[in-house]
């Protein structure tokens, strides 16, 4: 396995791992990614590999072409780009959201890890990747405690300023007619469970 930037982002990894792929994202202006410069019109990945013989996961960051080609090697479907506009302009034919079948604490959940995704160009490593697997498979299961308070210890990493709050502002200024983000369902889902709501 070769190193890029301090991360693993290797074209042959789907020979000895397990590959997942987490999210799906359009680059953002002036980011910098683990896998190298891209294209503001550029896409990239975050993928989950496990090794096939037993061992830990790891994450890394993929731009698409070589993403999709490790997923098709894999046998995974791509996913679609995230998109946080997607609710703002549904139109008919277009390609299905898996929040289109979520209430509304899941889709707020599954917005929410996704932007500290972007402003970290990385998952969070702290098991959320199994509560993204769960939304995206499961879209319509309620939301379980151990998942929002997974979701609250990721959001308290990015210290006294909140980093889903930096994420809103970098979409704000990369993508116009961007809508709001109130995540009120979140909020009074967290508020329920006395958790630092941050959002």
């Amino acid at each position: 396995m070769r190193q890029v930037s301090g991360r693993h982002h290797v074209p042959c990894v789907w020979e000895t791992h397990y590959v997942t792929p987490l999210a799906h994202f359009r680059n953002l202006r002036h980011r910098t990614l683990p896998c190298g410069p891209l294209q503001p019109s550029d896409t990239y990945y975050v993928l989950e590999a496990l090794p096939r013989e037993g061992g830990q996961s790891i994450t890394f960051v993929a731009e698409r072409r070589y993403a999709e080609k490790l997923l098709c090697r894999s046998g995974r479907l791509p996913l679609p780009v995230f998109n946080p506009l997607y609710r703002s302009y549904v139109k008919h034919g277009t390609e299905r959201d898996p929040r289109a079948c979520m209430s509304g604490l899941n889709a707020d959940l599954y917005d929410a890890i996704h932007m500290l995704c972007i402003v970290r160009g990385d998952m969070p490593r702290n098991g959320i990747t199994r509560t993204l697997e769960s939304l995206r498979s499961n879209p319509e299961a309620p939301v379980k405690k151990h998942e929002i308070v997974r979701f609250a210890h990721a959001l308290a990493q990015g210290g006294d300023e909140s980093p889903l709050s930096i994420a809103i502002e970098r979409l704000r200024k990369a993508i116009p007619g961007l809508r709001d983000f109130p995540f009120k369902f979140l909020r009074v889902r967290m508020l329920h469970e006395n958790l630092a709501v941050g959002l």
